[in-house]
């Protein structure tokens, strides 16, 4: 397995735990549908952003939770994942083909 192999599992883990822990099936079964059908596009993604800042978010996230303050949990998802959709808007499929 390599680092990249790794970095996908981990990352698309994080967020299918999330949606189970929020109690929510249809949002669970959603967020397992996603990963699967978009998969080669998830790692493309994760290749866009900063591993480092990635990370940091998702602990900020993790953070939230444990306090159980949900506003703040749900905010710093929300910024999350509105990095992600930047990143995705500057994607340049030719330079970065889905494979």
């Amino acid at each position: 397995e390599t680092d990249d192999d790794l970095q996908h599992t981990t990352n698309m883990g994080f967020h299918r735990q999330i949606a189970i822990a929020s109690g929510n099936s249809v949002l669970a079964q959603l967020v397992d549908v996603l990963i699967d059908l978009f998969s080669a596009e998830q790692r493309v993604i994760l290749g866009l952003l900063s591993r480092e800042q990635d990370y940091k978010e998702h602990l900020s996230i993790l953070e939230a939770i444990e306090l159980r303050d949900e506003k703040l949990a749900a905010e710093r998802m929300r910024a999350h994942l509105e990095g992600v959709r930047d990143a995705v808007e500057r994607w340049d499929s030719d330079a970065h083909p889905v494979t």
